[in-house]
Formats: structure tokens, C-alpha cells, sequence
């Protein structure tokens, strides 16, 4: 029997014999949705606005080792289990599995993808969103753009003489104190003056192509450091 013909089946609580639909989750979300175990030949679950037997996650794998993972997507970190293969550090990964708590919660993964680009965590993100809003309830606003000072200074260099790489680079040599700088005040100035969504994704797409080159690495989530 097919996974379409499983799903075809008349909508009912899933049994171990039925493939229920994933459910995009943040990692904060994930982390902390009551766990719901499973009891009579019935799956556990994580207890949302709609159960959620199955979940899809994406982030960025910050540790690879011994057959599992860690998946950070900037809300927090999700041990993956059972993986199909070694995902690489600095990976931009989507997985879709089971939430299980043996010992720590943790993603039992059935399916795993590598994706090439850091923008589809955005998506995942907004997909995610919508599960947190009640029916019928509007998106919350974006909150405005606050630029610390030291941000701006980093900037003081017009990013338009830089192609977006160099103005990365120089932005996290500015910003770094010794422990690394935050990726969300790199992309601030590394793109300047200009903080439309196109020049943000091209910094952060210059931040994701310079890791993959070796020239950067995260010391810690979100945390970058040039490697001299």
C-alpha cells in the first residue's frame, strides 16, 4: 500500500498504520508543546491547535555526529535522531519525523532533505507562524528595526563599494569583540542604509556562502567569527 493510498483513508485519529499529514514547527515550539505519550495502539503527539503526530522542522546543523544531529533555526535547538545520513555543520536542513521523549526530547527523523538556501528557514518560519495565531486572528506586525550604534558604525564603510561578501566580512571583523558576532547585526551592517528584504537576504546568503568557502564559521548559534 502507498503513502497515497494510506492517506486516502477517512480522516480519523492515526493509528501506526496511517501517515498523518507534518506539522511546521519552530524549534521553540517543538521544545515546548505538552507531550502527549501514546496509548492504545495510538501515536504520542505534540498537543497544539491541532495534534501534531508528525512534525517538519528546518534549520541550520550546528553538530553532526555518531549518526545524529542538532538543528538550531534561531528560535532553539532540536536533538535529530535516526538519520539517514551525516548531515555536514553548517547545513541548511528540513527533516520531517516523529517527536519522542526518551530520556530528552528529541525528533525521530523519517525524512531529511539538504536545502541550499538560509532564506527557506524564513518560510518555515511564517508557515509556523500561523499555527500559533487563533482562527481567524491577523499576523502580528514586524517589529521596527532597531540599529545599536556599534551596528551603525560597522557600516560607516558604504557597503555599495563592497560587494556583499567583503561588506559580511568587514562587518563581522568590526563587530567582533572576542566572542563572535551576531548574525542579525552583521546582516544590519553589512546592507547599510539599505534595509530592504532583498539586500537583507543577500547579505544572508553572502554570510551562507562564506561559511561553505571556509572563510567564516559560527563559534555558537547565531554567533560569527572570521577564520584567520
Amino acid at each position: 500500500m502507498s503513502e497515497h493510498d494510506v492517506d486516502s483513508q477517512p480522516a480519523g485519529r492515526p493509528t501506526q498504520f496511517t501517515y498523518p499529514p507534518a506539522v511546521p514547527l519552530t524549534a521553540d515550539m517543538f521544545l515546548a508543546a505538552p507531550f502527549m505519550q501514546g496509548q492504545d495502539m495510538q501515536p504520542s503527539c505534540l498537543r497544539m491547535n491541532v495534534p501534531a503526530y508528525r512534525v517538519s522542522l528546518l534549520g541550520m546543523i550546528v553538530l553532526s555526529q555518531d549518526g545524529a544531529a542538532i538543528l538550531d533555526d534561531g528560535t532553539g535547538s532540536v536533538p535529530l535522531r535516526g538519520l539517514s545520513f551525516e548531515p555536514k555543520v553548517g547545513d541548511i536542513l528540513n527533516v520531517i519525523g516523529r517527536p519522542r521523549e526518551f530520556g530528552a526530547r528529541h525528533c525521530s527523523v523519517e525524512i531529511m532533505k539538504v536545502l541550499g538556501d538560509a532564506r527557506w528557514i524564513k518560510v518555515h518560519r511564517a508557515k509556523a507562524q500561523l499555527l500559533r495565531m487563533r482562527p481567524g486572528e491577523a499576523p502580528p506586525p514586524e517589529p521596527a528595526q532597531v540599529i545599536p550604534d556599534e551596528v551603525r558604525e560597522a557600516a560607516s564603510v558604504p557597503p555599495e563599494s563592497l560587494d556583499m561578501g567583503e561588506a559580511v566580512l568587514a562587518a563581522i571583523r568590526k563587530l567582533d569583540k572576542g566572542e563572535g558576532a551576531s548574525l542579525t547585526d552583521v546582516v544590519a551592517a553589512a546592507v547599510g542604509a539599505d534595509h530592504s528584504s532583498t539586500k537583507a537576504a543577500e547579505a544572508e546568503q553572502a554570510v551562507t556562502d562564506l561559511t561553505n568557502a571556509g572563510e567564516i564559521f559560527e563559534l555558537a548559534p547565531g554567533r560569527l567569527k572570521v577564520l584567520e
